[in-house]
């Protein structure tokens, strides 16, 4: 025979903390490195190239503004080639070169004839600027050799003797060749006097791939050191989160096996102490519910065993006697049959309203003449043992609700109020209208209920301690029902208690077409 197996035991396990958090981990290292590798490798020269082109283009403003001022540029281009390290040209439309400053020797933008300065004046007036790479150039890097003249040559340009140092043995050497493009805007402008021209400007585009390669390797072992690492977090941070789950766990295997005095620490990080807390709520409500259940086993054990003990017992008489099959015997077996079945409908009910599978029939009746009748009934019934039933009420009121789930209302918490009266045994039951809603009273003259028991009252399995008494009438399961019906309902209900009794009250609105009274 095959039998179920609980769920989750096994089937697929999920990963653990430690796995979850290395997994996140390794997928925010590899998006970090992925856009590391992006910027700083695939569109590294895109970027380096966007920044040169926009910083030719904020130095051409500054040319631009100083050319407006009608004042020579030549001192304010040398600053700006020092500082921005941007060469510049400025020619006027016959071709001449009227303004010139450079960074390094061979500039291409020195040395333009007539014929480039025309076509690219076309492009100019065509386009409003032109931004291109020219080919690479010839860059003379460090050498210098001494000439004829006794002076020192740098690049193409001859500087006097003394700037060299005289201790200095400078041999000649040989130029290179480098792979240096380089950027070139132009843009036509205004010359001091009036005069038009072009301006053009250049700086040096050095070839990144060395750094790209430099770059490559360090995201190399960046990579294996943020893997490293990750794993190493992930490690301290699941110790950190599931030593509090893991020992909140270890203590609900404890609670669900019935244990209800475990205490759960609240210790670790917030959520943890909050769900430690939660819980240890929790268990104390369990442990209270297991209690009242117990009592109310026991209860409703005593209530069925005194009935089931008097049929018992006057079955056996009505065997072994003669003359004992009397009708008052019957009856006797018949009532007690009747409170056992009673008893029996009552927590029936109360599972059903818990359950929410109770509905309602809502109908229009008279709730003075159901609180009228129902009195009456329980008086009469109960008149025997000495109880007095009163019933007041200040005019005739129709209310639309469940009738019979109403009259079950107030048969419950007379029935109550009943049990727990006072040793004139009186129960009065009034009903007032106030505010279009018809109010129902039931007070007693019992010595009252502690104000620690009040909250507690309309909970399922509780009773005072030490009140419990078999019901006049009933089944003493009566609160626990009337609080489902009016919740059912949806209707307001409370009680207040003193030491000269107790009042349970509950209220429904008026009919459709009652009208308050006069002056209210």
């Amino acid at each position: 025979m095959k039998t179920a197996s609980r769920p989750g035991r096994r089937g697929r396990r999920r990963l653990g903390i430690k796995w979850k958090l290395l997994v996140y981990l390794l997928c925010f290292v590899a998006v970090m490195l992925g856009c590391l590798w992006l910027f700083q490798v695939v569109f590294l020269e895109s970027f380096y190239k966007s920044i040169k082109e926009q910083n030719l283009k904020d130095c051409r403003a500054q040319v631009v503004r100083q050319l407006a001022r009608q004042e020579s540029p030549e001192d304010f281009l040398a600053t700006l080639a020092l500082k921005e390290g941007v060469a510049a040209a400025i020619y006027t439309t016959q071709g001449q070169l009227r303004y010139s400053v450079v960074t390094s020797p061979g500039e291409t933008i020195t040395r333009l004839g007539s014929n480039t300065i025309d076509q690219l004046a076309a492009q100019i007036e065509a386009s409003g600027e032109i931004l291109f790479v020219s080919a690479p150039r010839l860059q003379y890097k460090s050498w210098m050799a001494a000439d004829d003249g006794g002076g020192y040559l740098f690049g193409k340009s001859k500087f006097p003797t003394q700037l060299s140092p005289p201790e200095l043995n400078i041999q000649p050497r040989d130029s290179t060749i480098d792979n240096i493009q380089t950027l070139i805007l132009g843009t036509a402008v205004s010359l001091p006097g009036g005069e038009e021209g072009y301006l053009f400007l250049s700086t040096a585009l050095t070839p990144v791939s060395t750094t790209t390669q430099t770059l490559q390797v360090q995201l190399i072992y960046i990579s294996l050191l943020l893997v490293a690492l990750s794993a190493v977090l992930a490690l301290f941070l699941s110790r950190r989160i599931t030593s509090p789950i893991v020992s909140i766990s270890q203590t609900a295997r404890e609670l669900a096996g019935g244990n209800y005095s475990v205490t759960f620490h609240e210790s670790g990080y917030r959520e943890a102490g909050e769900l430690a807390e939660t819980l240890n709520y929790a268990a104390g409500e369990l442990s209270k519910v297991d209690h009242l259940r117990r009592e109310l086993v026991a209860n409703i054990s005593h209530d069925l065993r005194t009935p089931l003990t008097l049929i018992a017992g006057y079955a056996e008489m009505m065997r072994d006697l003669p003359g004992e099959n009397t009708p008052e015997n019957l009856n006797v077996i018949l009532e007690e049959v009747n409170r056992m079945s009673s008893l029996v409908t009552d927590v029936l009910d109360l599972s059903q309203l818990e359950a929410g599978a109770q509905k309602l029939t809502p109908t229009r009746f008279s709730l003075t003449e159901l609180g009228r009748e129902t009195v009456e009934r329980l008086g009469a019934l109960l008149a025997p043992q000495g109880y007095r039933l009163i019933w007041s009420a200040d005019r005739e009121v129709q209310v639309r609700a469940d009738e019979n789930k109403i009259y079950q209302v107030l048969y419950n918490l007379v029935n109550n109020a009943v049990t727990y009266t006072g040793a004139d045994k009186a129960v009065f039951v009034s009903q007032t209208v106030r505010e279009g809603m018809a109010y129902l009273q039931v007070r007693d003259t019992g010595k009252g209920i502690a104000p620690d028991d009040l909250p507690y009252i309309w909970d399922r399995y509780y009773k005072q301690t030490g009140s419990h008494k078999r019901p006049t009438v009933g089944t003493g399961l009566g609160l626990s029902i009337v609080k489902g019906v009016l919740e059912l309902h949806q209707l307001p209900y409370g009680v207040e208690s003193s030491s000269a009794g107790t009042t349970f009250w509950f209220a429904i609105p008026l009919a459709e077409g009652e009208a308050p009274p006069a002056g209210r």
